[in-house]
């Protein structure tokens, strides 16, 4: 029974307000009659019996000529208010009001566009007048006559989608699409979805375009848009071309209109497949969305699929294949909820279909095979990924059915050619050189992540490529593809090596595959031995090296021929030239060693390994590259295969001999390699690096007698102050100190030790080295100095090796300090001061106006650069800077160990003082504070008046103001270390 709208409590509030809303129009009023509604949204009832009271005063305000817009607002969330809490069962009302709301929505007849905040509100109280309508409102919207206002809404909402900016207004215009429709109301009737359906097939292919262009646009417009978008194109497609509504049409053809005037179409078989024509490109477009980041949208396409193939199997039988591939890409989502929900979802179609769905994958599979080079070709990511995440999501589907499908050697040549052209090596194009940071003597773990292909260059499509190849290699049939690349050439087998056990091998093991390790196990090795070759391209050396790791780790260790054939080959990639390459064998070594490590593994093998190196050195063809294979030797070595290295070492120094110009620097490397590697196993200080201990007694007469030596020596230097050759002058000193007679009373003195293996080594080494100091080559001067200054810190326990050493180098070294190139005077600085830390005394009297004057005037120069490119961050990764660095950092301690003057220490001082200014990079500023501070223990009162002379004159002489903060600084450092030396002399 209808309730009279008299007896609710809620009439006498509203009432007055509606009177006052009528007479006054304003914005006030109609807030106030808002409220009401608000506080009383629980009272359904009363709302429903006085609907058509509240909204003929709102519908008033609407009719007004040149309203205010806050008003049409006002009136239109009131509108809303009501019509989202009742049902609208009145035709006039809702006839009445629905093209009266959409036309709010643009401007047109001459008037200029509203607001985004009026048409927001004009598209939410139409969508709710829509999904109020029932009964005889709803059979007025969708009859005969309602068509074109519904048309006229239809057009307004696409509009709004389309071409709107305001991402509420466009979500509010796809509410209002689907509202329209009916197409996701639960209680619909079935009559009114009938109708509903068949007033949209005219309307279709407009708003189809229209929601396709928006999920296909601008992917800068935002998740909820796009997964709006694609929502509704759905719920339009299932309402207007379901199978259900296609029977019911069958059963029940619509009756002809009576007015012919009016938009009307027919689902005809001929309109089906056409529709179906145009959706099938709409479809496929959908593809790349599988791979949007938001979850939303993937969430959404998934539906979509399974929807469409669940309501229109027969009327999109044309788009059943790009459907399937949705849903096949939506089982590989990154999120795991979405892959079990994809995996469930494809259960579910499967109990739909006709057909069984794997027959489907696997012609589908074929196909894909077919097109994915030419899509990869084509340098489209979305595209490309989209096509490898099909194919491992077909592969994943058929799982052990694949074995089936690659029984026959003609399919699996089709898959194999399709992952050679995928994975095909660009060669029109310079090698960026790639380094990563390795220790030498650590065992790497990974492969250089750096590769070159010729179709992409995007980290995603490898991982995807290897995704799918392991699932290849977990369920093919692996006999098959082995006796296949049998028949076939070298890079086939590089490419199924590395790409089809992927980076994870252990997955072969894992599934129980024992019979297919075994065949692994055979796998001949030397085809991909011939990709190692240093005439190759560094790219195809490193899928070698790559592919050998692989074999390495899913055999274990246990391939008969691995270390046998593939070991040197390995090593003499790692011993040098490219990086890349250098690093990606060190990776190899690792994967071969297993957990046993690269050391132990070259010390099963040193002796066969280094008997290979000298023969390859006696042959002239084999120079070149056997250097590298005795650097990598001593790099992964451990100590035990020194007795074992000393021949090939000694071999590789008399083939720096005999020729030079052809092995002369892959000599020197292998050279500075073993120093290096000495260096490491035997670090200065330890025990095995010092001479034997001496008793208490002998060493004390010793040290008597040598003071009584260096006494002598320096009354003669004193009074003889011309300058001298040093070679000479440290003869005169052998010379003198052999030819002068014992003590009477001091015994004779014990022969000195043999200096252990290691010392002689690198004694030899180093002085074989620097006779190649005065080359014109950097490179070659630089791995010389670098060898001289390891040589001259391991030696540094056994003088009577390292004086003739510094004799030896001290002219060559002098000239090396006086280049201009910065790299070299680095490196020639840092031997200098390895020699002064263990040969001071004998090097004192020679440093002074030597090396030490350029590389002070050096410094002094460029501290004005290094001041201005403070800002510029490539300064500091230049040469000029890292010397600058070098020199701060090592000629303070060099100074303090010759003793030098008070004079040159003046003129270093002077040297380092703009360093103070705080104009410098930071990290100089600590390199001159750490110099002053090395100064101050041998020479304070030195540093002190420097210091102080800045600090005095810092107030009247503007230059040396920047310096002010860090003298000040260091001047209260040595103030205080003062005045902690002070006390403790007071204590004592």
């Amino acid at each position: 029974m209808k309730q009279n709208p008299e007896d609710c409590p809620l009439f006498h509030q509203i009432q007055p307000v509606c009177i006052s809303i009528i007479d006054e129009p304003t914005v006030k009023n109609v807030e106030h009659l808002s409220a009401i509604v608000q506080r009383n949204l629980h009272d359904v009832g009363s709302l429903q019996a006085l609907q058509e009271y509240i909204l003929f005063p709102a519908d008033t305000v609407l009719r007004l000529r040149g309203r205010e817009e806050k008003l049409t607002i006002a009136a239109l969330q009131l509108m809303t208010d009501v019509l989202g809490r009742t049902s609208t069962s009145s035709a006039g009302l809702a006839a009445d009001l629905l093209p009266r709301l959409f036309v709010l929505l643009g401007g047109g007849c001459g008037r200029p566009a509203s607001s985004e905040e009026l048409r927001l509100a004009a598209a939410r109280c139409g969508t709710a007048l829509l999904l109020s309508c029932a009964g005889p409102a709803l059979d007025a919207v969708y009859s005969e006559r309602g068509r074109l206002p519904l048309g006229h809404a239809v057009f307004q909402l696409t509009a709004a989608v389309r071409s709107e900016r305001s991402r509420p207004l466009r979500l509010a215009a796809l509410d209002g699409l689907l509202a329209c429709a009916g197409a996701e109301r639960p209680r619909l009737p079935a009559a009114a979805r009938r109708r509903s359906s068949r007033v949209f097939v005219a309307l279709l292919p407009g708003v189809l375009s229209a929601l396709h262009a928006v999920f296909t646009g601008d992917p800068k417009q935002g998740h909820r848009v796009v997964a709006g978008a694609v929502r509704v194109w759905a719920a339009l497609v299932r309402h207007v071309l379901s199978d259900a509504a296609l029977a019911a049409d069958a059963k029940q053809p619509p009756a002809p209109d009576a007015d012919q005037r009016l938009p009307s179409l027919a689902r005809t078989d001929a309109w089906l497949r056409s529709t179906a024509a145009r959706l099938e490109p709409m479809v496929r477009s959908l593809l790349p969305l599988t791979h949007h980041h938001q979850p939303s949208v993937r969430r959404a396409v998934r539906w979509l699929a399974e929807g469409l193939l669940t309501e229109c199997a027969v009327s999109l039988a044309s788009c059943a294949c790009p459907l399937l591939e949705l849903m096949i890409l939506g089982s590989s989502d990154p999120l795991a909820e979405e892959r079990a929900e994809a995996a469930a979802a494809l259960s579910r179609l499967q109990a739909h279909m006709t057909r069984p769905l794997l027959e489907l994958v696997e012609d589908e599979f074929y196909a894909l095979t077919t097109r994915l080079p030419s899509v990869v070709r084509r340098h489209e990511v979305p595209a490309s990924l989209v096509q490898l995440s099909l194919l491992e999501g077909y592969l994943d589907l058929l799982g052990p059915r694949v074995r089936q499908l690659t029984g026959s050697a003609g399919h699996v040549r089709r898959l194999l050619g399709c992952l050679v052209q995928l994975v095909e090596l660009r060669t029109d194009a310079p090698l960026v050189p790639y380094m990563a940071t390795v220790v030498p003597h650590a065992d790497p773990r990974r492969m250089p992540d750096f590769k070159r292909f010729r179709h992409f260059d995007d980290e995603e499509i490898w991982r995807r490529i290897c995704s799918s190849c392991r699932l290849l290699g977990c369920h093919g049939d692996v006999a098959t593809l082995l006796e296949l690349l049998d028949t076939g050439g070298a890079e086939e087998r590089v490419l199924w090596s590395q790409v089809l056990l992927g980076q994870e091998p252990a997955l072969l093991a894992a599934r129980g595959a024992s019979p297919q390790l075994g065949l692994l196990e055979q796998l001949e090795l030397e085809p991909l031995l011939a990709l190692l070759d240093p005439d190759q391209p560094p790219l195809s050396r490193c899928l070698g090296l790559e592919a050998l790791a692989h074999v390495a780790r899913v055999t274990g260790g246990r391939h008969a021929a691995l270390a046998v054939l593939a070991l040197c080959p390995v090593l003499e990639a790692a011993g040098g030239g490219e990086p890349m390459v250098s690093e990606a064998a060190r990776a190899t070594l690792a994967a071969m060693a297993g957990e046993r490590g690269v050391p132990a593994l070259l010390a099963d093998n040193v002796r066969r390994l280094a008997v290979h190196v000298r023969r390859r050195l006696a042959e002239r063809r084999g120079r070149q590259a056997a250097p590298l294979l005795a650097a990598a030797l001593m790099r992964f070595s451990g100590p035990e295969a020194l007795p074992h290295l000393e021949e090939t070492v000694r071999a590789v120094m008399r083939a720096l001999d005999d020729d030079y110009e052809r092995c002369g620097a892959a000599c020197l490397s292998a050279l500075r390699a073993t120093v290096d590697a000495v260096l490491a196993w035997f670090p200065p200080g330890a025990a095995a690096c010092e001479p034997p201990p001496v008793p208490p007694a002998e060493r004390l007469l010793a040290h008597h007698a040598r003071l009584q030596r260096q006494r002598a020596e320096l009354a003669r230097a004193a009074a003889d102050q011309s300058t001298e050759d040093p070679a000479e002058g440290f003869q005169r000193y052998r010379d003198e100190r052999d030819s002068e007679p014992a003590p009477a009373a001091e015994p004779e003195p014990e022969s000195a030790a043999e200096p252990p293996l290691h010392v002689r080594l690198v004694r030899d080494v180093v002085l074989q080295s620097v006779h190649f100091l005065d080359c014109d080559v950097i490179a070659v001067q630089v791995d010389v100095l670098r060898t001289l200054s390891g040589g001259a810190q391991l030696l540094a326990g056994w003088q009577d090796e390292l004086l003739p050493l510094a004799a030896r180098c001290w002219q060559p070294l002098l000239r090396c300090c006086r280049a201009a190139d910065p790299l070299l005077l680095r490196h020639a600085l840092q031997a200098l001061h390895a020699l002064v830390a263990g040969a001071g005394d004998f090097l004192r009297r020679r440093v002074s106006g030597g090396p030490l004057g350029p590389l002070q005037a050096w410094l002094e120069a460029q501290a004005a650069t290094s001041a201005a490119q403070r800002p510029a961050a490539s300064y500091a990764h230049t040469q000029a800077r890292k010397l600058q660095l070098s020199s701060l950092q090592l000629l303070g301690d060099v100074a303090v160990r010759l003793r030098l003057d008070p004079l040159e220490v003046g003129a270093l001082l002077r040297a380092a003082r703009p360093y103070l200014s705080g104009r410098q990079p930071a990290e100089l500023q600590r390199a001159a504070l750490h110099l002053l501070t090395t100064v101050a223990a041998a020479d304070g009162d030195s540093v002190w008046l420097l210091l102080r002379h800045v600090v005095d004159g810092a107030g009247e002489r503007p230059e040396l103001r920047p310096l002010y903060r860090n003298a000040r600084a260091a001047l209260d450092a040595l103030g205080g270390a003062e005045e902690r030396r002070e006390a403790d002399t007071d204590r004592s």
